[in-house]
C-alpha cells in the first residue's frame, strides 16, 4: 500500500490453526502478538468474529468501526424477505416463487425505493488489465490506498472468480457520455440472491452517483434481489440518496499499527480500503478439509 505517497507494507490475517495435540493456553494471543511483531506497517482483517475482536484487542489491536459497517440496497424487497424466510427451512421456500410476480409489479410503482433502478453511465465487462488503471486513478485521493501491481492484481481477480459460492464475478468499468472512465465496480452476481460488492470507486467524487447507479442497474438485470458492500465513509450521503440502508454485521474489520497517523486515517474513514484488500470474501469453511 502507499501512505501519504510513501510505500508501506500491509499484512492480512485469516484463520488461525492450532495443533490440538500440542495445545497451550492463550496460543491464539501468542500467535497474534508474534504476527504484530513482523516487518510491516499495518495489520488488517475485515472478516473477524467477536472472538477475534477480543483477541486483537488484548494484543493491542483496534476495531475499524467505519469499515466494519455494511450498506445494502434491496432491489427486489419481497424476494429479499422471502430469501430470509427460506433460511428457516424447506417449508418456507415456496414463498420465493410466490413473490416473483409481485416484485415485478412493485418495480413499476413510481417510488424510488421500489422501482427498477435507472441506468447510470454505460458499463462494460472488462478484464483485469483494463480494470486496474481505472481503480488506480479512482483511489489516488486517499492518503492510504492499495498499491496493486498488474501481476498480483490479475492473480487476485482470478482467485475471486473461483469463489463461485458467492456467484459469478463481474468486473465492470463505467464511462461518461464522452467515453472517458467514470469509475469501476467489482461484485459477485447471484440471481435471486445477493450481489456482494468487492469494490466500487469513482475517478471523481461527482462521478460516484453515476457509478453506483450503473452497479444497481446491472445488478437488476442480473436478477439480483439485494446488493450489499462495505461502507465507504466519504460516500454515505450518496449511498443514502440512492435508497441504501446501513447495518453493523456480526463481524468487523480490525487494524493494528505502530504508526498513530496511519491509524488515525483509518478511524477517520479516509482510507481507500475495499473488500479486495481483505479476506472476508474467501470462504475457507467450504473447503473439504481432511
Amino acid at each position: 500500500m502507499t501512505f501519504l505517497g510513501k510505500p508501506v507494507r500491509a499484512a492480512i490475517t485469516t484463520q488461525f490453526m492450532i495443533d490440538r495435540e500440542n495445545y497451550r493456553g492463550m496460543a491464539a494471543l501468542e500467535m497474534l502478538r508474534q504476527f504484530f511483531k513482523g516487518a510491516k506497517d499495518l495489520s488488517y482483517c475485515d472478516g473477524a468474529a467477536e472472538e477475534s475482536h477480543i483477541v486483537w484487542r488484548a494484543a493491542g489491536g483496534q476495531a475499524a468501526r467505519l469499515y466494519s459497517m455494511h450498506w445494502f440496497r434491496a432491489l427486489r424487497p419481497l424476494r429479499t424477505a422471502a430469501a430470509v424466510a427460506a433460511r428457516r427451512g424447506p417449508s418456507w421456500r415456496w414463498v420465493q416463487q410466490v413473490v416473483r410476480p409481485v416484485d415485478a409489479l412493485l418495480s413499476r410503482v413510481p417510488l424510488g425505493a421500489l422501482k427498477a433502478p435507472p441506468p447510470g453511465g454505460p458499463a462494460n465487462v472488462v478484464q483485469a488489465a483494463e480494470l486496474l488503471p481505472v481503480i488506480q486513478q479512482a483511489v489516488q485521493r486517499e492518503p492510504l490506498k492499495p498499491a496493486y501491481a498488474p501481476e498480483s492484481f490479475s492473480w487476485l481477480m482470478k482467485q475471486a472468480a473461483t469463489a463461485r459460492a458467492l456467484g459469478d464475478l463481474r468486473t465492470m468499468v463505467v464511462h461518461n457520455p464522452q467515453g472517458a472512465p467514470c469509475g469501476a465496480f467489482v461484485y459477485f452476481a447471484r440471481p435471486s440472491g445477493t450481489g456482494y460488492v468487492l469494490h466500487i470507486s469513482a475517478v471523481r467524487r461527482d462521478y460516484f452517483d453515476t457509478v453506483l447507479a450503473a452497479l444497481f442497474h446491472d445488478a437488476w438485470h442480473q436478477e439480483i434481489a439485494i446488493v450489499k458492500g462495505q461502507l465507504i465513509p466519504q460516500y454515505m450521503v450518496n449511498l443514502t440518496a440512492q435508497h441504501c440502508l446501513f447495518r453493523s454485521p456480526s463481524h468487523c474489520a480490525l487494524i493494528h499499527s505502530a504508526n498513530p497517523d496511519l491509524l488515525r486515517v483509518v478511524h477517520q474513514g479516509d482510507a481507500a480500503l475495499s473488500r479486495l484488500d481483505g479476506e472476508c470474501w474467501l470462504r475457507f469453511s467450504n473447503e473439504p478439509w481432511q
